[in-house]
């Protein structure tokens, strides 16, 4: 698997329902590591799933590529409309805050077809997400459909404040306090890392338990192979005591 085809793959990871990642993604790293790509493989071995608000975006930045990147030319428009102020900047809001809509109500669809409530928590911050893409240091993120966690909008990212978007499906565009922000991401990083563990005591496990195995086989056969050992001796000496009474007699 060269480069190319390795990013393909990992690509394909985000874009897989949320509750098949992980097995996926270990499948992926060994076959990576059996094609003798070591480096790709402890890469891909890495990887994070997404939270559920941040997977529903990946599915948008796939699916609605067109309107994601319409989304980055309204929030263009929107800085520069900052300066000017009055209709262009009004005007420049309510184009910004509806293709956010549209794309918001495209997401919670993509989370019922998934079998995933579209409450209102998920839709805050998937708009939150979406409205980070005034800040041109996040577009690649959300570009590229490899979202870990949902965004936060800094600096002109919360210009999506001054007017209240439309309420699609019950969401709100309030954007949570940055304690509350920053001791969320702790506890989903928490979270993420405790599920890293686990898997990795699974890992562990299973390869204890095939090096148990393969040690008890080895004792098995050397056990066999001793006891045939004794009973070739057993031949041999016996086979020695007749050919020692033979010559007895010929003499």
């Amino acid at each position: 698997m060269n480069t190319k085809q390795r990013e393909k793959a990992i690509d394909g990871l985000y874009q897989m329902p949320l509750d098949e990642f992980t097995a996926r993604r270990n499948e992926l790293a060994k076959e990576l590591k059996k094609a003798g790509d070591e480096t790709g493989a402890v890469s891909v071995a890495k990887l994070r799933k997404s939270s559920l608000p941040a997977w529903a975006v990946n599915q948008l930045a796939r699916r609605e590529n067109k309107r994601i990147t319409e989304l980055f030319k309204a929030s263009d428009t929107l800085r520069d409309a900052h300066a000017a102020g009055g209709d262009a900047l009004r005007d420049a809001t309510k184009a910004r805050n509806a293709l956010i809509s549209r794309l918001v109500d495209r997401a919670a669809a993509i989370l019922e077809e998934s079998g995933h409530s579209p409450g209102r928590a998920h839709l805050d911050r998937i708009t939150a997400t979406l409205q980070a893409s005034a800040d041109e240091e996040h577009r690649d993120e959300l570009a590229g459909g490899r979202l870990v966690t949902d965004l936060q909008p800094t600096g002109f990212g919360g210009l999506a404040e001054w007017a209240a978007l439309p309420q699609p499906k019950g969401t709100v565009t309030k954007l949570e306090p940055a304690e509350i922000r920053k001791a969320r991401r702790e506890a989903e990083d928490l979270q993420a890392r405790a599920e890293s563990a686990e898997e990795r005591a699974v890992a562990l496990r299973e390869s204890s338990d095939r090096a148990a195995r393969k040690a008890a086989e080895a004792a098995e056969a050397a056990d066999a192979a001793e006891e045939e050992a004794k009973a070739a001796r057993k031949r041999a000496e016996e086979g020695a005591r007749r050919l020692d009474k033979l010559a007895r007699r010929k003499t």
